[in-house]
Formats: structure tokens, sequence, C-alpha cells
């Protein structure tokens, strides 16, 4: 997408260093800590990806963030990417629980819109260069950063 915005051509040895590269991505800085003091708090935490499911594996292990995941699902299992309403549905059911008393955490607006529309809670992590487009409702929780939203979910309990 970069390159073509760019008008820039990508081999295929090009394109697959970039996927190699995306697989290795180190966590942001608040994040390990962050999922460890949801975690400790009695949240449920699960990631649904658009990614394949062997990406995510990946990506999440190199990340060191694979054990603090009760679930890891991609849209592959239901064949349609994010935000359809059923890739939400699917993770709900998966986890045995309703849309309601479910929060999907994202920096992208677009997700966070789709999972509000499927009836979850909604969280939209407010990283640079991103902001919350369109008349949708605002989401539950706007924060710069995972640190700060944790703050504020353990507050609620």
């Amino acid at each position: 997408m970069v390159a073509s915005a760019r008008q820039q051509d990508l081999s295929r040895e090009d394109v697959k260093e970039v996927l190699a590269g995306m697989r290795s991505l180190p966590p942001h800085p608040e994040v390990l800590l962050s999922l460890r003091r949801l975690k400790a708090g009695g949240f449920r935490l699960a990631a649904l990806t658009n990614s394949s499911q062997q990406a995510v594996q990946a990506q999440l292990t190199n990340a060191g963030l694979h054990d603090l995941f009760e679930n890891v699902m991609s849209v592959d299992a239901v064949g349609r990417f994010k935000p359809a309403p059923e890739t939400y549905a699917y993770a709900c059911s998966t986890l045995l629980v309703a849309p309601k008393g479910t929060m999907l955490v994202a920096a992208h607006p677009w997700d966070v819109q789709g999972a509000m529309r499927a009836g979850l809670r909604g969280a939209f992590l407010k990283r640079s260069g991103k902001s919350w487009f369109g008349d949708d409702p605002k989401p539950e929780f706007e924060s710069s950063n995972l640190a700060e939203l944790v703050d504020r979910l353990l507050l609620l309990d």
C-alpha cells in the first residue's frame, strides 16, 4: 500500500522481506506490562486479527505476548475480514461471551467502529498519526496508549 501510494514497485522478494519484518516487530513499550496488569486484574485477553493464523502466532510469540492471551483468533476461521460483523460474532462465540460483555481495543478506528456496530464495547488507542473519524458514536474509552487505558479500566472494578 505504501509503495503504491509512493508510486514505487516492489519485487516479490521485497514483499517477503517486509512481511517477515512485520512478524518480528516489537510491541509498543507499555504493552507487555499493561497486558500483564489487565490479566492480573481478572480481565480475559484474546486477540482477533485480519492477519493469517500463522502470522499472528508468529507476531505475538516474537513480541513475547502470546502467553498472555487466552485465545488468538484470525478471521481465517470466518472467511470475512474485519469490520464484517461476522468476525466479531465469531470471537464472542469462541470465547462464550456476549458482545455487550466484550470490549475491542484497537488503534484502528474502523476496527473499533465495526466492533461497536456489532454490539461490542469499544476502546480506541489514539496512537501517533491516528484519529477517530466519521459520525459513528464515540468509543467508550479513548487513550493515547495502553497503560493509560489500563489505569482507567482497573478503576472500574
